[in-house]
Parts: structure tokens; sequence; C-alpha cells
């Protein structure tokens, strides 16, 4: 049986943890977003509604980011933000922006670079 509205149910439960755990280190959310919501830098009456629920602590959103939207968010709602199917399905790329930018910079100060 499919529900219809899951906000009342999530509610519940966020509200029950918070309560049965005041000590909870944080919540991981799952927010699904529209491409326009991410631009806007706008929440939904449900993703608002978990937020201020939780209240100071530790909130953990996921769904869509990239570093501009991540960076808004958490500037506007506080927070954190995770990141996965962009970094997960291309681990190395972090790491070979940094060999690419370490092998520049060598080549530029070496007494063989092709710029002396």
């Amino acid at each position: 049986m499919a529900t219809i509205d899951p906000l009342p149910t999530i509610r519940a439960f966020v509200e029950r943890l918070r309560d049965a755990h005041p000590n909870f280190a944080y919540i991981h959310v799952t927010e699904g977003r529209e491409v326009e919501e991410l631009k806007e830098g706008q929440l939904d009456h449900s993703k608002a509604t978990l937020r201020s629920i939780w209240g100071d602590r530790a909130y953990i959103a996921a769904g869509g980011f990239d570093g501009e939207t991540a960076n808004s968010t958490v500037e506007k709602y506080g927070g954190l933000v995770a990141f996965g199917r962009k970094f997960i399905s291309n681990v190395s790329a972090p790491l070979i922006d940094q060999l690419e930018a370490v092998v520049l910079t060598t080549l530029h100060n070496s007494p063989i670079s092709p710029n002396v």
C-alpha cells in the first residue's frame, strides 16, 4: 500500500528520534529536488519542516547538489551537504585534477619547461 503523503510519517519519526535520543549525532536526509528549485536555492515545505523539527543539530542533506547549490543551501539554511552520484561514479576525478596541477606547476617551474 503506497502512502499518498509520506510527510506525516517521516515527521513523526524525526520528532520521536529527536525526543528519544537528544544526543543523536545527526540526521541524513535525501532531499529530492527539481532543477529550478536548486537554481533558486529554495526548499519546499517538507524539507523546511524536517529542518525545523531537527533544530540546531547536525542535518545532512543529499540530493542533486553541486558546489554552487551546496554553498547556497548551507549559507541559507545551515547544516551539511553530502555528495554522491557525481563523485562516486568517478572517484579518481579529484585525484586526477590534483595530479594535473602538480605536473603543470612542476613543468612551468622546471629548467626543461617549453615556456622558458
